[in-house]
């Protein structure tokens, strides 16, 4: 009996432990504040001052996406 609820904890323990670390792994990273310097001081060297280091290049949100339909010839984005 002993040996059941032994064992019945260890592996709720287990299960909880693998589920938060990954709930932990899953949240988005930020940058190191030396990063974001570097990056900003090599987009003012390339012309680019649109970028917006507070949001996710991966969401598509702020000017890190550029649609396809609202670009001119000759304004795209290539970086």
């Amino acid at each position: 009996m002993e040996f059941n609820i032994l064992f019945l904890l260890l592996l709720i323990g287990s299960t909880s432990l693998i589920f938060i670390s990954h709930l932990a792994s899953a949240a988005t990273p930020k940058l190191n504040t030396q990063d974001v310097k570097a990056l900003k001081e090599i987009g003012n060297k390339i012309g680019k001052k649109d970028w917006d280091f507070g949001v996710d290049p991966c969401s598509g949100k702020g000017k890190w996406n550029i649609s396809e339909s609202s670009t001119r010839k000759g304004f795209e984005s290539s970086v």
